[in-house]
């Protein structure tokens, strides 16, 4: 008999794919245990698993499931389908889907708003859905396997979980080998034609709501293609991971979250956003983020050993003239890439403040979009500006690449009680010549309504 399978070499990624034996939240032999490994699980109430593997189908497609409930094998009864379609109504908060890997690539088609507990999606295997509209549980995407929502992807529940993206880090090298990164931050492998299969882009609208003592870990590397909001509990960039946002909205970090960065952990956009959509008027909504939770590298137990990462982007300086909407106008300053206000803590837990610390930088990704339809993008200065309310107390960060003024303190005199904190070679001249004081005149149209500065 003729085997089935010929023999052959195993691919680089058939090598990878064998060599990643343990589940990401078993337990660890060495390192740290994160938050997310000390949860148990019990079974769903419903079971989802894609029946055909390398055939691709719509994924609200009844017939396309195998459905496993308590007693076992179910068939949605007639008021849970409509044209062969399950309604968005079926769908249930404790049901664990598996999209399992194939040998050849399959797309479960777009389709759906609902919430579910835990997904799993397979090496080769293209998950896709409008919404979920509430994500309880873990995500494993599996090398070369694909996870989207064309809309929002929200991240909720009391327990720690994590979402494992596992595609390949990306740095400037591989960026302008491997991938490309254009407009909305999509972030796409060189050999496909457009946006929809870069691997890396998880959805467009990516929210933690978390209880308040509960956390989402990101793992590799993902984006959004808007926004990233931070609106309740911890999210946690795991170590050598990165977290990006798209470019097209600011990001909020409300009172009481955490962002927290672990050893080479990176947070920031996927790629510059130099102003607003097409404008550059001088508001919060030009601006990549408003912090006012708090952020931590590292934690006391488990201190940073080598830097993490918190990327702002260049804005357009005075004056700019380059928008394709004139009555976006000019503006009259520079709008700052980061307002910090008044609830903020900054934390560094160093295992050696000379050699790891918070670096707040230019996250180091151009726009290939805006330099075509912006007239000036390539000569914009590579340089930040950061605002900040109140009397943020800092230790063992680094900043690079500000702007000359362009670190504006409401009270410059708290930088006095600065501890270790330095300023790299990009940075526009010294100390001296880096700190501002950021006016009421140039806080009153960025400061929103309810953070009281005083």
């Amino acid at each position: 008999m003729e085997a089935a399978h010929a023999k052959r070499e195993l691919t680089e990624g058939d090598e990878y794919l064998l060599g990643r034996v343990q589940w990401p939240d078993a337990p660890r032999e060495k390192g740290r245990t994160p938050d997310y490994a000390t949860e148990t699980w019990g079974p769903p109430k419903r079971l989802m698993v894609w029946k055909t593997p390398g055939r691709s189908g719509m994924l609200t497609a009844a017939d396309h499931w195998l459905i496993v409930e308590a007693g076992g094998k179910v068939t949605p009864d007639a008021d849970s389908v409509e044209d062969g379609k399950l309604k968005d109504s079926w769908w249930h908060a404790d049901t664990d889907i598996v999209v399992p890997a194939a040998s050849e690539k399959y797309h479960c088609r777009r389709a759906g708003k609902f919430p579910c507990r835990h997904i799993t999606v397979g090496h080769k295997a293209k998950f896709e859905a409008a919404a979920l509209t509430s994500l309880n549980g873990n995500v494993w995407v599996a090398r070369g396997g694909y996870y989207r929502t064309r809309y929002s992807t929200r991240l909720k529940g009391g327990k720690h979980t994590f979402f494992l993206n596992d595609q390949p880090r990306l740095t400037p090298e591989s960026i302008g080998e491997d991938v490309e990164v254009v407009g909305r931050g999509y972030i796409i492998p060189q050999e496909h034609p457009g946006p929809g299969y870069d691997g890396y882009c998880v959805a467009q609208y990516l929210r933690v709501r978390k209880a308040d003592d509960a956390s989402v870990e990101f793992v590799g590397t993902l984006s959004s293609s808007d926004d990233f909001q931070l609106l309740k509990g911890t999210a946690i960039v795991a170590e050598n991971s990165q977290l990006w946002a798209g470019t097209r909205s600011k990001q909020h970090f409300r009172p009481g979250t955490t962002l927290r960065l672990m050893s080479g952990g990176e947070y920031g956009k996927a790629h510059t956003a130099p102003g607003s959509g097409y404008g550059f008027k001088y508001s919060q909504g030009s601006m990549d983020a408003v912090i006012n939770g708090r952020i931590e590298a590292g934690t006391e137990d488990h201190p940073i050993t080598e830097n993490a990462y918190f990327g702002i982007s260049f804005k357009a300086p005075a004056g700019f003239e380059g928008s394709t909407d004139p009555s976006d106008g000019t503006l009259e300053r520079r709008v700052p890439g980061a307002i910090v206000g008044p609830d903020t803590e900054i934390a560094v837990h160093t295992a050696d403040a000379d050699e790891a610390k918070l670096v707040i930088r230019w996250h180091r990704r151009h726009n290939d979009w805006y330099e075509g339809r912006l007239d000036g993008y390539k000569q914009m200065p590579e340089e930040i500006t950061i605002g900040i309310c109140g009397k943020l107390m800092l230790e063992n960060v680094k900043f690079d690449d500000l702007a000359r003024d362009g670190l504006m303190l409401e009270d410059p005199a708290v930088a006095e009680h600065w501890k270790n904190v330095t300023f790299g070679d990009r940075c526009q001249g010294g100390r001296d010549e880096l700190i501002a004081e950021w006016s009421e005149t140039l806080r009153k149209p960025i400061v929103p309504d309810d953070w009281d500065c005083k």
